[in-house]
């Protein structure tokens, strides 16, 4: 997943599993089972004390560092996908989260959230015409642009 906003810890996520490291020894810290699945990835919020972790078709926000869920947002609409990305914007306003959809991959979309306050996120917008696939995405550092990538539309 990637390293705290002090860089003291670090965190891994797995299909089931989360787990907070300590990193000038690597000591495990914290682990705690969560309703992943096999692409599920995080990011540290910016505030200090949340991990947000993304499942199949939510975003938890986990308290750290007990690694408590203490919010869930359902992100994707449809059970057809799942996600494939997550990240926060540098200022903690935002995320954004991409779904690759697997029988209607045209209809794929992208989802962008306010996440100033990470236990009252609330949905700002939904990307629905790129046409394919999405499997990456980034935040401008300024949050004022987001991009998303992944299989190149048909035509």
């Amino acid at each position: 997943v990637g390293f705290s906003v002090d860089e003291a810890q670090f965190a891994t996520v797995s299909d089931a599993m989360v787990r907070l490291y300590e990193c000038g020894s690597g000591e495990l810290l914290k682990s705690a089972e969560i309703a992943g699945f096999y692409r599920s990835c995080g990011a540290f919020h910016p505030d200090g004390i949340h991990l947000l972790v993304s499942g199949r078709m939510t975003v938890m926000v986990l308290e750290l560092p007990t690694l408590k869920v203490v919010a869930t947002y359902e992100v994707l609409k449809t059970d057809d996908g799942s996600s494939t990305a997550l990240v926060i914007s540098k200022d903690g306003t935002k995320f954004l989260v991409p779904e690759c959809r697997n029988m209607n991959s045209d209809k794929s979309k992208a989802f962008g959230w306010d996440c100033s306050d990470p236990l009252k996120a609330t949905e700002l917008f939904i990307k629905s015409d790129y046409g394919a696939r999405m499997f990456s995405c980034a935040i401008s550092d300024d949050s004022s642009k987001a991009v998303i990538g992944g299989h190149a539309p048909q035509s």
